[in-house]
């Protein structure tokens, strides 16, 4: 107990040094993402919508994993981004097992603290303008011969994510983040169907949830 003590200390002194370093990094970069996402609050499983038309599902989503990409610009203490991401469920309704799709386009505002340290805890906030959930065979037309199609639920332009994490500067021009986000969803609208059959939801589903990214930036240029 006491030799791997010593260890701990050790490493952490020898951590220090690292983590006080100052390396300022800025400029436009772009990113790439291993993310996860989830959707939870009325996405159950035990609901479906319908026009007179098509009847959509509604299932519970599992929390999935995928890949990212954005671009964005940073100066010393705070940077902007255009982000993209896209990722892949099961998906649940009665006893019955599909997939979906969450893809979702934010514009995030970040905040770095020690901004001209290597190691940079960050706070974010973000702006959801556009998201989709596709739900694979997630719809049917009413027809005495019904046919079973993929359907999308949209997203309200309105929804926010907030979070936090951790930067760490690798070199000038490469940084690594670690992050987690809560993001405030509303879905409005459903659409789907051979001839794209789509709809107003009168009552939105809520389909807030946690999500984490591990994201590798490279700066194409360094600012001033």
């Amino acid at each position: 107990m006491k030799y791997l003590s010593l260890c701990v200390l050790a490493y952490f002194i020898g951590l220090a040094p690292i983590l006080a370093q100052e390396t300022a990094i800025k400029g436009f970069y772009v990113s790439v993402d291993f993310a996860y996402q989830s959707t939870e609050g009325d996405l159950t499983g035990d609901l479906f919508l319908y026009t007179d038309q098509e009847i959509f599902l509604v299932p519970d989503i599992a929390g999935g994993f995928g890949w990212g990409i954005g671009i964005g610009t940073r100066g010393i203490s705070s940077a902007f981004e255009l982000n993209y991401t896209q990722t892949k469920h099961d998906a649940t309704f009665a006893d019955s097992k599909g997939e979906a799709i969450l893809r979702v386009f934010s514009l995030d505002y970040i905040y770095f603290f020690r901004g001209e340290k290597n190691f940079q805890p960050y706070l974010q906030f973000g702006w959801c303008p556009g998201y989709t959930l596709k739900i694979i065979d997630g719809s049917a037309n009413i027809s005495p011969t019904p046919e079973v199609r993929d359907s999308k639920l949209y997203g309200s332009i309105g929804s926010i994510q907030l979070g936090g994490g951790i930067s760490y500067v690798l070199y000038s021009r490469m940084n690594i983040v670690a992050g987690i986000t809560y993001r405030s969803a509303k879905y409005t609208g459903v659409a789907g169907g051979k001839d794209i059959v789509s709809a107003r939801i009168e009552e939105p589903l809520n389909g807030s949830g946690l999500n984490a990214l591990l994201s590798l930036n490279y700066f194409l240029s360094k600012g001033k």
